[in-house]
């Protein structure tokens, strides 16, 4: 009989192999910082919730609101996340890009084949 904790930490290793090569090969490598403010960028669009600049320059955990604003413009400047005009022409609402739904159906699509 094997062992099931030994079968899911192999699967968990293997998912973060396959998940590092499909960063290298996409060029996808998020710093850590990055990869929280996608992250919340995203749980706020499949949760339907708008999601406007000042909510992200607010989270502290993301960083000082100057920092927070720096990796917002790399990642606007790398298409990974965009900026909508609402009602109120002076607030904007942060959503993700075609380009990083894409990634993130990519790294779905790795989860599942180590699942299988």
């Amino acid at each position: 009989m094997v062992n099931s904790k030994i079968v899911n930490n192999r699967n968990l290793i293997l998912f973060f192999e396959d998940r590092e090569r499909l960063r290298k090969k996409n060029n996808n490598f998020f710093p850590l910082q990055d990869s929280r403010l996608i992250n919340i960028v995203a749980l706020a669009y499949t949760n339907k919730k708008r999601l406007s600049v000042k909510d992200l320059m607010s989270l502290s955990e993301l960083g000082s609101p100057a920092s927070i604003h720096q990796r917002m413009k790399t990642l606007i400047s790398s298409n990974y996340i965009e900026l909508q005009i609402t009602d109120d022409n002076r607030r904007f609402q942060v959503a993700p890009s075609r380009k990083l739904l894409d990634y993130f159906d990519s790294l779905g699509k790795v989860i599942i084949s180590n699942i299988n």
